[in-house]
């Protein structure tokens, strides 16, 4: 992605806050997702291609467990921004205003762009109503 800001640095940092601000994004929508027993379809497809009928309680511990996953890398990815971030103060004042407002710009569209992307792939859990296997 090209943008007015060619330096390498700069752009490590763009790539960096782009992506933490999609896995955030998506903690977010799976979260919703457990909460209203919506689950992207390729949750389904991991599900049975292991052998594992997917249902309410196997797609919501899919979910916890990408949702981990996540959250593990994004640890990575703040340290990342931290060691990166320095490129910024290299900039002028008005240069680091004008960047950071165009990182904010950046990310919010990529994270709109893939929420509408994650939103289309939802399919609904109907919950069986059973007895309780621990009563």
């Amino acid at each position: 992605m090209q943008g007015p800001y060619d330096d390498e640095r700069a752009q490590w940092v763009l790539t960096l806050h782009r992506q933490a601000c999609v896995s955030e994004m998506l903690v977010n929508f799976l979260e919703s997702c457990i909460e209203n027993n919506d689950y992207p379809k390729r949750f389904w497809k991991a599900l049975r291609r292991n052998h594992i009928h997917p249902n309410a309680k196997t797609l919501k511990r899919h979910a916890l467990n990408y949702i981990d996953g996540i959250k593990s890398r994004k640890v990575e990815l703040n340290r990342n921004i931290s060691l990166r971030s320095h490129a910024l103060f290299e900039l002028s004042l008005d240069e680091r205003k004008q960047f950071e407002d165009y990182v904010t710009n950046v990310t919010e569209k990529q994270s709109q762009k893939a929420k509408r992307k994650h939103l289309e792939t939802l399919q609904h859990v109907d919950v069986i109503m059973k007895f309780p296997e621990h009563p």
